[in-house]
């Protein structure tokens, strides 16, 4: 729905990503401008100043999936949110940059996003849009249905107005009335938020003791991945991802190939099989 608002043609994804973004930029006939999502282990802004710097077009489009990124699992730093802001606001009289935060794993990630996050939102210019993607299924504990909502923030009214219209009417044409489901499912969640955030937080803890695991047998073992923080996923960086997947599942170990990585869900494999999985992928360092 944010895309098919953004009126140009040039969108911004990370290099590693969520496949499906391709699939929703291409089937509304825009095109897929990588960047380089992380240079030595930091966010790259001086890859996306370049960027902004050598466009052609008036107006761009930028995803930013944070905090826990898929697949990565890393989280930008509010310095480096802030400096962000910075870059963007920096091109203000050259060229409309509309910013897309896929919050799908908003309350997973290491920061308190709406506290430490959300407050930097204001100091955006006035020429830039801002969308909010958010995802109920990871917030909610309840993955794998589909349920969320769009924020859309801008200092012009009228487009906001705009926006409201015409996002109305395109959500209704293609989804129709919400998911019944859902809207009962939250309000139930209203109804008993404390529960919610201590079953939120036991499933930190979990995800936390087994990275905390998988990243000490890696390292043991000298395999590298890209810099992980906090989330459901992490990458292990590969030369071969296609090659290495291919071997892996022959041990029945099955995993997601992503740019120069496969991708493993911390989300779905217990303490023993991470230990396992390292043993059988140490087997494989020729794909490393």
């Amino acid at each position: 729905l944010a895309l098919n608002f953004y009126r140009g043609k040039t969108v911004l994804l990370p290099n590693i990503r969520w496949p499906e973004y391709d699939l929703m930029v291409l089937t509304l006939y825009k095109e897929i401008k990588e960047y380089n999502l992380i240079v030595v282990n930091q966010f790259n802004l001086t890859g996306l100043k370049k960027i902004f710097d050598q466009t052609t077009e008036k107006e761009i489009f930028i995803v930013i999936n944070d905090p826990a990124h898929n697949p990565t699992g890393y989280s930008l730093t509010v310095s480096e949110h802030r400096e962000f802001i910075e870059l963007v606001n920096s091109f203000e009289t050259k060229l409309k940059i509309n910013v897309l935060y896929d919050l799908a794993y908003l309350d997973f990630g290491e920061l308190n996003f709406q506290q430490e996050v959300m407050p930097l939102l204001q100091l955006y210019s006035f020429n830039t849009n801002i969308y909010l993607a958010f995802s109920g299924s990871k917030s909610f504990g309840v993955y794998g249905l589909r349920m969320g909502a769009l924020i859309f923030l801008s200092r012009n009214l009228s487009t906001v107005e705009e926006f409201k219209h015409l996002t109305a009417k395109k959500a209704g044409a293609i989804y129709g009335a919400p998911n019944s489901l859902s809207v009962l499912l939250l309000n139930s969640i209203s109804n008993s938020l404390p529960e919610l955030i201590v079953e939120r937080q036991r499933a930190k803890r979990i995800l936390a003791k087994r990275s905390g695991l998988l990243v000490s047998l890696l390292k043991k073992q000298g395999i590298s991945y890209y810099p992980y923080k906090s989330g459901f996923f992490l990458t292990i960086k590969t030369t071969n991802p296609e090659k290495l997947k291919s071997s892996l599942k022959a041990d029945k170990i099955y995993v997601v190939p992503t740019y120069q990585g496969i991708r493993i869900a911390l989300s779905a494999i217990n303490e023993a099989e991470i230990k396992r999985f390292v043993n059988v992928l140490s087997q494989y360092k020729i794909y490393l």
